[in-house]
């Protein structure tokens, strides 16, 4: 049975408005949540009409699929329990896709910063080299793209985001406003204290992993931010600039951990690999000194929606 949103047809859904000044804060969280749908809705049907979508298609949607995962979790909290459960059953399907989407991401990302590195390159035989792991780098990035379209239609085919949408537009329960209230403040101090645990473990030892869990912990505080920001809740302190700035730092981090770590044996040798690996250095040093200076995610001003994000 052919998908169909709530607020219009797959393809061509239009976002909902915005709510009014007099709107309860739990229905502030819905329209938000709607329009992050919506915007999942035109990224899928790009991406399912054009198989070699571009890069910024699949980040858009990348992006947009972690909020509406993070902020589901939210929504069934307020729910009569029959419906969040069933509406957290879902929640690992949108999440499942977002994996996908990102490791779809990361392989554009290595093509991007390595065909850079072969356009600098002087040694001709180094430039050949690079160009054919270039061909079949790309030529897995087109599979993983194909493989990717199939998945997000038979996932949009089989009703997850018009079941999506049918709990958007479930009443909460009794006193919604009060509850999601008192459940914001509480998940905004939960996340804080997951993102300073998180870096004092990068500040002891600055893993690639503990720096990638580091920024995933910074990216999920500032998702929550622009829900919180969404409902209009000054209780919720924003994401302090520099936070934002290490998330972004610790993300170009990550990309080129990602990216070297595929790198054929007899390409880790030469210059421009060095010199990557060099620079990764370099980044990580600089990182460490990012670490002793990003202020703790206090709570001490209202929150401020974000529009990107890496």
């Amino acid at each position: 049975m052919p998908n169909r949103l709530q607020s219009g047809r797959v393809g061509g859904t239009v976002a909902p408005p915005a709510p009014t000044d007099g709107a309860s804060a739990p229905e502030r969280v819905r329209s938000h949540l709607r329009r992050v749908l919506a915007s999942v809705d035109r990224s899928i049907d790009s991406v399912i009409r054009r198989p070699q979508a571009p890069p910024p298609v699949l980040h858009d949607l990348h992006r947009d699929l972690r909020r509406l995962s993070g902020g589901l979790a939210v929504w069934a909290r307020v729910l009569p329990r029959p419906d969040a459960a069933t509406l957290e059953s879902l929640i690992p399907r949108v999440r499942r896709l977002s994996r996908l989407v990102g490791r779809v991401r990361d392989k554009d990302v290595t093509i991007a910063l390595f065909a850079r590195q072969a356009r600098a390159a002087d040694d001709p035989r180094e430039v050949q080299r690079v160009r054919r792991f270039l061909m079949r780098q790309r030529d897995d990035a087109r599979t993983g793209r194909e493989l990717l379209g199939a998945f997000l239609k038979t996932e949009r085919d089989g009703g997850l985001f018009a079941g999506v949408a049918g709990f958007l537009a479930r009443s909460p329960g009794r006193g919604p406003s009060s509850r999601l209230g008192r459940l914001l403040t509480e998940e905004d101090a939960a996340r804080r204290g997951r993102l300073e645990k998180a870096r004092a473990k990068a500040r002891r030892r600055p893993t690639p992993e503990r720096l990638h869990r580091l920024r995933i912990r910074v990216r999920q505080l500032r998702h929550f931010a622009d829900l919180t920001a969404s409902a209009g809740s000054g209780s919720v302190a924003r994401v302090p600039p520099l936070l934002r700035r290490l998330q972004g730092r610790l993300g170009r981090l990550h990309d080129l951990d990602v990216a070297l770590s595929t790198l054929d044996p007899e390409l880790k040798d030469t210059a421009w690999a060095l010199r990557l690996d060099e620079h990764r250095r370099a980044m990580r040093r600089e990182t460490r000194v990012a670490l002793t200076a990003a202020p703790r995610p206090a709570r001490d001003r209202p929150t401020a929606p974000r529009a990107t994000d890496r």
